[in-house]
């Protein structure tokens, strides 16, 4: 059974040498030697190892030592977090990014900005001047700095040669150089590179435990930042390469006499001691206490390189291996807990932004190959595959990666997610073309001097059968729904995000949408915030404001909880998705709900129909803005004059924080406003002049009271414009009034003046509930009309011109020409009639679960069906009161009795959690685990209310009826529970599933018909 993947061995440890290498392994030092030897590109790998390392010979080796600055010499990662460079000021980080400040060997203590070319400080610095952050720093002219830093007029303070000590002597010459010193003496056995790294690791060794990053280092803008040498976070990979280079040289510091010598100058008579059971010990231990964690699979990594390292069996001298191995099995290290409960079912870290979840997947592969040398095997968790599925599952249009949460920013993220270390392992061990495309899209080689990833002759036979293109799909665990279209150079797609984003690095952004055509994002998001920590990050990028939302009373989103898909259906030439997310407004609405759908008019060309509606609150502002293009313009209304202030007042500055300091809606990060009264159609274009690529978007009459145009800044990042342009459509109710709002958009992407989509306009409803929403849009020589409703129950009647249209469906469309009706859709409907056309169909496929099979990853539903096949490549929503969920069907087959119908869900699990009974109490129903169900690393953050939980049998399922911090309340149910949920299998542990579907649960598979000219249609569930 699935819960028994990690298996540790017992065995003591072999002995070995004390010179003797134990990471770097003379078996794997055999491998790197051959490649040297067989390959150019290893030989030009060698080659370039010792370039860099020419640097570090032209130094005496004694005069290493006094190279490493002692621990309270302070750093800083930022010369001045958020204010720049004295004279350039905010536009270095346009210029050079989150750290922009240009640094070489050559110039010690100086730091160059990239704008002005000024470098700073203009006086020497004479290392080393220690001393702690409270010294009082130099001020006036010329710009001094004696370690703690200059002071401005206006009291910023600057830390321009602590900067340096960190960035280049600490992080480039000290750790990385260690570490190439090194690697160049495992390849050659020259001692000249031995000396010199055996001694910064040895100076570096002998004052580790001084080293206190709360104290001595100015970290965006703050301190009291827990680490050593970096932050918690970034000294796991500090540790990692220090622990490697110290293998590396280890022979050199056990047997060299003129290292040894040198190091006994200063008090160092036995140097493996000092470095391997004092400063590899100090880190382990800071991990397995917590002072050292990084992001997910950061700390496990380097424990398990740690303990390599050290090869430790005698508890007397720190964590031995056993002791590592047990922490990061079911310890700290969480590794069995995060497979199960941390990374979502399509393979995603728990956390919302995709750059931080995927790293997750790249650092456990890296892990799962370091771990079977300490006795611990995780390979074949069907979790290990979907991290490597992760990244092509949400590429969008065949390019890019929506830029959600701290991903990415307003030009696009690309590639995220996707390595040669993930997916050559993942090539080499399943075999899948989609992993073998994604090396090809990478341009990944095998030319890993280190570790072979993958065999280059089968990846060139895969690659020559490239896998079917991305179609539209769920995510249905991340919380994604994605739209696809077109081909080639022509694809175009969509994103809807409606996913929980509590795990980490996630914005108030439920419902926020992509758009990508043309080969650009034209919706784009501010996405990773550069500087990280300031006001305008919290008050305008994670902000609903800044994303393609809506505002309720002014107020941004409440919360960062899941929302609910209703609708996911790809078609012929119309793809559609709809979801909700009343709950980020408890109690303020009852319905805010997106409706979106990419529609072709033909093979290149395509258009977005987007449809936001609200019920509830007293105002509505729809937030709305394009590519980061830097020509905008108007069209259908006169903007009025630039108002002062911001749009939190005409008094109210810029970034100025609310008078009664709670939590701000970010009005105040939008200026140069102007308002407009759309009285009948309106649009708003974004062309970027270099290539003649725009977004226009129309909206028709009636879904504002007014438009405020304003602007915004975007993060500071290279080749960021200075401003993007907004647009925020108003709606506001008077008291005890009607407040449900519509905002509808069509938004085009086109070059220059080759627009297709000329106007959109509402059509007159004759009858229907007020949610319900067609409009016709209006292109050259063509008419789409689009309907849309919340129930396919809804009888609708609208009327175009003269002509009724008659729809009952959740969405339908009709294409109207010169001859007449071209073509037709309509979605989990019962008839559509235009003119002559009519069309009928049967609802939406719903019914009920009647069994799950979690071995087999399948369910079957009382619908039978003469050819399942119909439901293949299907997004099948599922559910009951309490817990909605989605899956794509990968294939389909009748039940053994022909009386329902099997749903195969692939690799995509439904059991989504796990844990070890810790006490049951039957008379309750509580069952009690062993762990908390929510917090960092906990998908969902423990909302299973309306899910399932069963035993080591995978078989009896319980309804959970409530959930707390570490137990389930579960329905009556005849089967006793201490019968369910013992231990079934011998192994001394009794575990609980947790799992997404249960028997009962209502099932609905979308309908679809189509019509194309000559009367030719589809009937497709």
């Amino acid at each position: 059974m699935w819960k028994v993947f990690l298996m540790a061995t017992t065995l003591p440890l072999a002995a070995v040498a004390a010179d003797a290498r134990t990471y770097f392994t003379p078996e794997r030092m055999r491998e790197v030697e051959a490649r040297v030897a067989r390959h150019d590109w290893a030989r030009a790998g060698k080659k370039s190892i010792l370039s860099q390392c020419e640097w570090y010979l032209k130094m005496e080796p004694a005069q290493f030592w006094d190279f490493v600055p002692p621990a309270t010499q302070l750093r800083a990662i930022n010369v001045s977090h958020g204010v720049g460079c004295p004279d350039c000021g905010e536009a270095i980080f346009s210029k050079g990014g989150h750290y922009p400040w240009e640094m070489d060997r050559e110039r010690p203590f100086h730091v160059r900005c990239p704008i002005c070319s000024r470098e700073f400080p203009e006086t020497p610095f004479v290392p080393w001047n220690p001393g702690p952050r409270t010294i009082a720093p130099e001020q006036g002219t010329p710009i001094a700095d004696r370690g703690a830093g200059w002071q401005d007029a206006e009291g910023h303070r600057f830390w321009f040669v602590a900067y340096y000590i960190f960035w280049q002597r600490w992080r480039k010459d000290v750790v990385d150089g260690a570490n190439l010193l090194g690697r160049a003496y495992l390849l050659t056995g020259d001692m000249r590179y031995a000396r010199r790294a055996g001694i910064m690791l040895a100076a570096v060794a002998q004052r580790y435990s001084d080293f206190h990053y709360e104290d001595q280092v100015y970290h965006e803008g703050i301190w009291n930042i827990r680490g050593r040498i970096s932050d918690y976070i970034w000294t796991c990979g500090d540790n990692s390469k220090l622990a490697r280079a110290y293998d590396a040289v280890r022979p050199a510091l056990q047997n060299d006499a003129p290292l040894r010598e040198i190091l006994a100058g200063h008090g160092v008579a036995d140097p493996c001691e000092l470095i391997g059971n004092g400063m590899l010990r100090t880190m382990e231990e800071d991990i397995l206490r917590g002072y050292v964690a990084g992001n997910m699979g950061m700390h496990q990594r380097t424990l398990c390189q740690l303990a390599l390292v050290r090869h430790n069996d005698d508890s007397t001298r720190g964590p031995t291996t056993s002791q590592v191995r047990d922490w990061i099995f079911s310890g700290g290290g969480r590794v069995e807990d995060l497979l199960w409960n941390g990374f979502w079912r399509d393979g995603f870290g728990g956390e919302s932004s995709p750059s931080y979840s995927a790293g997750w997947g790249s650092k456990f592969y890296e892990l799962a190959d370091l771990l079977p040398r300490i006795g611990l095997h995780i390979w074949d968790n069907p979790k290990m595959r979907k991290m490597a599925d992760a990244a092509p599952d949400m590429l969008v249009a065949d390019e890019f990666a929506p830029c959600i949460g701290d991903c990415g920013g307003v030009r696009g993220a690309k590639n995220v997610g996707f390595s040669a270390s993930v997916h050559g392992r993942a090539f080499a061990r399943y075999g899948d073309t989609r992993h073998a495309d994604a090396l090809r899209r990478i341009g990944a080689r095998d030319n890993n001097l280190w570790d072979h990833l993958f065999d280059p002759v089968k990846l060139e036979e895969a690659v020559q059968t490239p896998p079917p293109p991305n179609k539209t799909r769920v995510l249905g665990g991340y919380g994604l729904a994605i739209l696809e279209s077109g081909s080639g150079e022509n694809r175009r797609g969509a994103s809807l995000y409606f996913g929980d984003a509590t795990g980490g690095h996630g914005h108030y952004d439920r419902l926020t949408l992509g758009f990508f055509d043309l080969g650009y994002p034209m919706f784009s998001e501010m996405g990773y915030p550069t500087p990280f920590r300031t006001p305008r990050r919290f008050g305008w990028t994670s902000n609903t404001i800044s994303h393609y939302s809506v505002l309720v009373d002014e107020r941004p989103h409440e919360n960062r909880n899941r929302g609910r898909l209703h609708s996911l259906v790809g078609g012929a030439f119309v793809q559609l998705m709809e979801a909700s997310a009343e709950n980020v407004y408890p109690g303020r609405v009852d319905l805010y709900r997106r409706t979106t759908a990419l529609i072709d008019i033909d093979p290149e060309h395509g258009y977005l129909l987007d449809i936001f509606r609200i019920r509830g609150g007293k105002q509505h502002d729809w937030s709305f803005h394009g590519p980061a293009f830097t020509e905008f313009s108007v069209a259908g209304v006169t903007p009025g004059p630039v108002r002062p202030g911001t749009l939190a007042g005409a008094d109210h500055a810029y970034g100025e924080p609310p008078a009664d300091k709670k939590r701000t809606n970010g009005y105040e990060f939008f200026f140069n406003t102007r308002l407009m009264r759309p009285d009948s159609v309106w649009s708003a274009t974004w062309r970027n002049p270099v290539d003649g690529a725009a977004l226009t978007m129309t909206m028709p009459e009636g879904c504002v009271d007014e438009v405020i145009l304003g602007e915004a800044k975007p993060e500071l990042q290279k080749g960021n414009p200075e401003v993007i342009r907004y647009t925020l459509g108003r709606r506001t109710f008077p008291e005890g009034g009607k407040s449900l709002s519509a905002f509808v958009a069509v938004s085009e992407a086109h070059h220059d003046d080759t627009r297709r989509v000329r106007a959109v306009h509402r059509l007159e409803r004759l009858s229907g509930p007020d949610t319900a929403i067609a409009v016709c849009v209006e292109r050259d020589g063509t008419v789409d009309l689009v309907h849309s409703a919340l129930d396919a129950t809804h009888h609708c009647i609208w009327k175009y011109k003269d002509t009724i249209f008659d729809v009952s469906a959740e969405f339908a469309t009709v294409t109207i020409d010169s001859e007449g009706v071209s073509r037709a859709t309509f979605v989990n409907g019962h008839h559509l009639r235009y003119g002559a056309l009519a069309l009928n169909a049967a609802p939406p496929l719903v019914g009920e679960v009647t069994a799950v099979d979690l071995r087999a990853n399948t369910i079957t539903i009382d619908i039978p069906l003469p050819d399942p096949s119909v439901c293949n490549g299907l997004a099948a929503l599922l559910g009951n009161e309490t817990n909605h969920t989605a899956y794509m069907v990968e294939h389909a087959e009748s039940a053994e009795d022909e009386d329902g119908t099997v749903l195969h869900f692939g690799h995509t699990l439904m059991r989504l959690g796990m844990g070890e009974v810790a006490a049951i109490d039957g008379k309750t129903r509580t069952i009690t685990s062993d762990r908390t169900l929510s917090g960092y690393g906990r998908t969902d953050g423990g909302r299973h209310q309306g899910r399932w939980l069963c035993g080591d049998d995978l078989a009896t399922l319980f309804p959970i009826a409530a959930v707390g911090k570490n137990t389930f309340v579960l329905e009556n149910a005849d089967t006793p529970l201490e019968t369910a949920f013992r231990d079934q299998d011998g192994d001394g542990r009794a575990l609980y599933w947790i799992c997404d579907i249960g028997p009962g649960d209502w099932v609905k598979l979308p309908s679809r018909q189509e019509y194309t000219r000559p009367a030719t249609s589809t009937n497709e569930h």
